[in-house]
């Protein structure tokens, strides 16, 4: 998928993996942009499963860490890992309150469109160029949540979708904190500590330390791709087929926890969605087919190699796991619907190599876009 994150510098790797940062600029701008892996077509390949296990083996065992399932074991592999048999707090199937929030997600931002249309406000949407529409829905924190539902109108689809939201996101807040603390259990024995550090004496001394006090940077998004050519802000939209909507990237934070995509059609969940593609550690590329099981799915970002694999040692690296996203035409009723939550570092901590704080660079990072007039796509 693809989120952006305004916290990082630019970083490359080698073949092993490992990162190569320059800084030979005070805040390499590049970083609010993906990193492009590759620039080929997302073959269709061997479909591929993904690694999974129980959101019950997440959870600390009677003697500490549960040795049967290691998290490490798919994350040093191809940095993809699916939680399935996720339960919210109250006992509910987290898949089924998925299900019943995400299939009025495109009719509230379609309703939420309109309005601010009818009152004169710049669109939400970004066009892609094989001809995919895409809106969103984006928070950062609590205050940035209040105020983008705040944006919502009072319609239908919009309560419908907002009466799960809360559920959804305290059991996605469950599911990471469960997900740090056993990876933060596992690499402990091989990892420098701190793992982060601030001006003021500030320490976040592990993974779980630096997920608790990083930033949530959410996304909602509802993809629809036409069957036909489409305008999309007094713009012709050519639909292609064989053009990827997403091109093969690596997201900028340390993970991204996602729900695989869904097909929607008149507020109702009709299937999973395909075409969502991954680059293996051998650099094949293949589509990752997911099932109804999966509830949450953890992907690392190139933040793995910009502030955790530096700091490992005498273990393999994390690996972050280049993607890419191909959509197939759909008829008018139909959306591709996903969320996505990427974690970025706290607002304190300095980033390695420069006097700076993540804080600072955002902020400069975001004065830096505005001179440029860019305002970037999430």
């Amino acid at each position: 998928e693809h989120l952006i994150s305004h916290l990082t510098p630019c970083t490359n790797t080698n073949s092993q993996n490992r990162p190569i940062t320059d800084n030979t600029m005070k805040f390499p701008f590049s970083a609010i942009f993906p990193l492009l892996i590759s620039s080929s077509a997302a073959s269709a390949g061997d479909a591929k499963q993904p690694a999974r296990l129980s959101f019950q083996s997440l959870l600390p065992s009677a003697n500490g860490v549960d040795g049967l399932v290691r998290l490490t074991d798919a994350l040093t592999l191809d940095g993809i890992i699916s939680v399935t048999g996720v339960q919210s707090s109250d006992g509910s199937s987290f898949g089924d309150i998925k299900k019943m929030m995400m299939a009025h997600l495109t009719s509230c931002l379609l309703d939420r469109d309109a309005v601010s249309a009818a009152d004169g406000a710049s669109s939400r949407t970004t066009a892609f160029e094989d001809g995919t529409i895409r809106r969103s829905l984006a928070m950062m924190g609590d205050i940035s949540a209040d105020d983008a539902l705040a944006s919502l109108p009072d319609t239908s689809s919009c309560k419908q979708f907002k009466s799960h939201l809360s559920s959804f996101r305290d059991t996605v807040d469950s599911v990471t904190d469960a997900f740090a603390r056993r990876l933060s259990n596992e690499m402990a024995s091989s990892m420098d500590t701190p793992l982060m550090t601030g001006r003021d004496q500030e320490q976040w001394k592990d993974i779980s330390a630096v997920v608790e006090g990083g930033i949530k940077l959410e996304h909602f998004h509802s993809y629809q791709k036409p069957a036909v050519s489409s305008s999309v802000r007094g713009h012709t939209v050519t639909v292609d087929v064989d053009v990827k909507t997403i091109d093969f990237h690596t997201d900028q934070g340390f993970f991204l926890a996602f729900s695989p995509g869904l097909i929607v059609s008149n507020n109702v969940v009709t299937e999973l969605s395909d075409g969502f593609y991954i680059e293996d550690r051998l650099g094949n590329k293949a589509e990752l087919q997911f099932g109804g099981q999966d509830d949450l799915v953890f992907m690392m970002g190139d933040g793995v190699n910009q502030y955790i694999n530096n700091k490992i040692r005498g273990s393999k690296p994390l690996r972050s796991t280049p993607h890419a996203l191909k959509l197939t035409p759909q008829n008018a009723t139909q959306a591709r619907v996903w969320y996505g939550r990427m974690m970025l570092p706290p607002n304190e901590a300095l980033v390695a190599g420069f006097d700076a704080t993540y804080a600072e660079l955002r902020a400069d990072v975001i004065e830096h876009v505005n001179s440029e007039e860019r305002t970037p796509s999430y």
